[in-house]
């Protein structure tokens, strides 16, 4: 039964991750379009964009669990130091990846993923905040 569990467990995670991708891909469609002004930008590709920066996350954050760079981190930034660490981490992701998908130029690989970017620190910001709250401050 705990196989199925299992199986049940990545179907679910995937499930999310398409509902939450295809989210993202939407707006960073938009923004790709509006803001960066990349004009063969497509849901599909967006949809690529954060495919492969969540995959590139996936192994490398595998790598850094694997030389232990992700409990040296957590022991020197925080738990709160490591959040905002992500998200400039996953920034970086994101603007590589838009950046050889849509064949661009890095100035329009950022402006593209600003929107996100402003997005995932202010939930960050605010979930450090709450953090804050429970556990007694940074």
């Amino acid at each position: 039964m705990s196989a199925e569990a299992g199986l049940f467990g990545i179907l679910i995670a995937l499930i999310v991750f398409a509902i939450f991708g295809s989210i993202g891909a939407l707006i960073l469609w938009a923004c790709a379009k509006g803001i960066g002004k990349i004009e063969h930008a497509s849901f599909g590709n967006a949809w690529l964009v954060i495919l492969s920066a969540s995959i590139a996350a996936i192994v490398l954050g595998f790598l850094m669990s694997a030389i232990g760079l992700d409990v040296w981190l957590l022991v020197n930034l925080g738990l709160i130091g490591s959040m905002i660490f992500q998200v400039f981490y996953s920034a970086v992701l994101y603007v590589v990846a838009g950046k050889f998908v849509w064949k661009c130029e890095w100035d329009q690989s950022v402006k593209a993923y600003s929107v996100i970017f402003a997005i995932h620190l202010i939930l960050v910001i605010a979930a450090s905040s709450w953090l804050a709250s429970i556990m007694g401050g940074f």
